[in-house]
């Protein structure tokens, strides 16, 4: 039986997109890198552990449903999830960037 072609295409592009939304993030990151520390509140770092298992949730159920590269599904799900645990706990640009989105969300009006 052979894989559709649509699953390696799809889960290829899929994760060309967030590995290179993470280098565009550490890249970022690096530049943005300002002496100092922010220490983050109860309220932003419940955004950032529901965000992680929110997502984490959806990457795996992703890789779990795709026919592409069979075999290498435990390389995928632990490359995704340190990637994602990169992410969300230690790359600060993407954090005050993720938690700005977030408050914005919850500020809107309807």
């Amino acid at each position: 039986m052979s894989i559709p072609q649509t699953d390696c295409l799809v889960f290829s592009a899929v994760h060309l997109a967030f590995f290179g939304f993470i280098a565009y993030a550490v890249v970022h990151d690096w530049r943005w890198n300002r002496p100092g520390k922010i220490v983050r509140g109860e309220v932003s770092q419940k955004y950032l552990y529901v965000t992680y298992g929110f997502v984490s949730v959806i990457l795996m159920q992703f890789i779990q449903v795709s026919e592409a590269f069979q075999g290498h599904k435990v390389l995928f799900s632990v490359a995704d999830l340190g990637a994602l645990f990169y992410l969300i706990f230690f790359n600060g640009w993407f954090r005050n960037w993720l938690i700005g989105k977030l408050s914005a969300w919850k500020q809107r009006s309807e």
